[in-house]
């Protein structure tokens, strides 16, 4: 009986229909491979730190803006940079 009450607290739980929690997946995109002979070597480079800041900046964004209690997991999936 006392497992059963602990288990239907809503403080405990924090899940549910009336306290649903949220998945977040930020999704970051591989950088463009189309270097044109007019761009320098470099740009391939500021162009992954920007992508990367970004990804960064949209998971702070979530813990600045989001109860934290409604939070379940938030992930991130860097799209395109491993091996197969």
């Amino acid at each position: 009986v006392e497992m059963s009450t602990l288990l239907h607290r809503k403080d405990i739980v924090g899940y549910g229909p009336d306290r649903p929690r949220v998945a977040v997946v930020v999704v970051v995109p591989q950088p463009s491979n189309n270097n044109n002979a007019g761009e320098a070597k470099g740009s391939e480079g500021d162009e992954e730190s920007r992508i990367l800041k970004g990804a960064l900046d949209a998971v702070q964004s979530v813990f600045l803006t989001t109860d934290r209690n409604l939070i379940f997991i938030v992930t991130v999936v860097m799209d395109g940079r491993g091996k197969v």
